[in-house]
C-alpha cells in the first residue's frame, strides 16, 4: 500500500507543493518569474527521476520500522512548523529573525533526536546507495546540458525581443508613433479608432508586459475618448 502510494502519488504531490511555493514567492514579489521558471523546471526534473521506492527501501532496511517512521514524522513536523513560521512572518505577527532562529533550533532538536538514524544514513555504503537513487548523471547530462541546448530558439527570441522592447521604451518610439498616427488620422473618430488599433498591433509585436500595456493605454485612450469614442469601444480597441 505504502509502496504504491510512493511510486504513484508522491512525485506529483511534491511537484504540486513546490509549484505552490514558487507561485507564492512570485505573487509576493520575492522572486521573479524569469528566475522561478528555470528553478521549477530543474526541481521538477529532479523530483521526477528519483527512485523513491528504492530509496525508501534502503532507509527502511538500514533503520528499521520504528526508526524510519520516527524520522518521517520528524520531517513532517519540522516542515509543518516551518510553514507556520512563514505564515506568522507574512502576517507580521513574528519578526523574521525570531522565526529564523526558531527554525534553526527546531532543526537542531530534531537532528539530536534522530542522531543515531542520521549516523546510519551517513554511512559511506548507505549514502552511496542513496545517491545512486538520485540519478545525478541523468540530471546533469540529459536535463541541464542537453536540455539547455534544445532551448536555443526560445533563448534567441527572448534575448533579441527584450533588447528591441527596451530600445522602443527608452527612445520613446511607442509614444511618438501613436501621436503621429493620431495626427494623421485627423478628427474622424472612425479613422482614429482604426489607426489606433493598427498602431497597437504593430507596437505589441515588440512590446510586452503589464507596464507596456499601461503605457500605451495612457496615451491612446485619452486620444480616442477626446474624440467622442465610448470608453468600452476604446478599451476594446486597446485589448484587441
Amino acid at each position: 500500500m505504502l509502496v504504491n502510494f510512493v511510486s504513484d502519488f508522491l512525485p506529483g504531490i511534491l511537484m504540486f507543493l513546490f509549484f505552490l511555493f514558487m507561485m507564492a514567492g512570485m505573487y509576493a514579489r520575492k522572486i521573479s518569474a524569469l528566475l522561478a521558471l528555470p528553478i521549477m523546471a530543474l526541481v521538477f526534473a529532479f523530483i521526477g527521476v528519483i527512485e523513491y521506492v528504492q530509496m525508501f527501501s534502503i532507509l527502511w532496511e538500514q533503520l528499521g520500522d520504528s526508526s524510519f517512521l520516527f524520522l518521517l514524522w520528524s520531517k513532517a513536523f519540522w516542515l509543518s512548523f516551518l510553514a507556520c513560521l512563514c505564515l506568522l512572518v507574512k502576517r507580521k505577527l513574528l519578526p523574521f529573525r525570531m522565526a529564523f532562529l526558531a527554525s534553526l533550533v527546531s532543526l537542531l532538536l530534531i537532528s539530536i533526536l534522530n542522531y543515531s538514524n542520521l549516523l546510519k544514513i551517513l554511512d559511506t555504503r548507505t549514502l552511496g546507495r542513496l545517491l545512486e537513487c538520485l540519478h545525478w548523471k541523468v540530471i546533469v547530462n540529459d536535463i541541464i546540458s542537453k536540455g539547455a541546448l534544445k532551448l536555443h530558439n526560445a533563448y534567441t527570441v527572448a534575448i533579441f525581443g527584450g533588447m528591441l522592447a527596451i530600445l522602443v521604451k527608452e527612445k520613446k518610439i511607442a509614444e511618438t508613433f501613436i501621436k503621429y498616427a493620431a495626427e494623421l488620422a485627423g478628427d474622424n473618430p472612425f479613422f482614429v479608432a482604426v489607426v489606433m488599433m493598427i498602431a497597437c498591433f504593430l507596437l505589441f509585436t515588440t512590446l510586452g508586459g503589464l507596464g507596456a500595456v499601461i503605457m500605451v493605454g495612457t496615451i491612446i485612450l485619452p486620444i480616442m475618448m477626446s474624440l467622442g469614442i465610448e470608453p468600452l469601444v476604446a478599451g476594446g480597441i486597446l485589448l484587441i
